[in-house]
């Protein structure tokens, strides 16, 4: 059985469930000038500037204990950590505070916590 759970049952929910609020930790960024310094040092602007054009906005995710970078590329989700190392789904949810066997995807959490200008 599925239940339709709208986005603000679903901040309600990992508020109570994790004791988490995401609200202002994550943010689109849609141009090489809205990048981190941190991140701007390893990834040149070209390549920023390519692949938001092909695959749309990218995501700045601040965690627990460090910031990610995150595409969804067609299906293809890029996670990079502020130290330009490939991290999986799981340790970014991890550090986020959410249990990743609950069913909920990073774009979930996008969907629900960013708002497009």
């Amino acid at each position: 059985m599925k239940f339709l759970i709208t986005e603000s049952k679903l901040k309600q929910f990992i508020q109570k469930k994790f004791g988490v609020d995401l609200t202002g930790r994550i943010k689109m960024i849609r141009d090489y000038n809205d990048l981190p310094d941190f991140f701007r040092v390893f990834i040149p602007k070209e390549n920023i500037i390519f692949f938001i054009d092909k695959y749309g906005p990218m995501y700045v995710i601040i965690g627990d204990s460090e910031t990610y970078l995150y595409q969804n590329q067609d299906g293809n989700i890029i996670i990079a950590n502020s130290l330009d190392y490939t991290v999986d789904y799981y340790e970014l949810m991890e550090d986020l505070g959410i249990e990743y066997g609950m069913g909920l995807s990073i774009d979930d959490l996008i969907d629900t916590y960013v708002k497009e200008n």
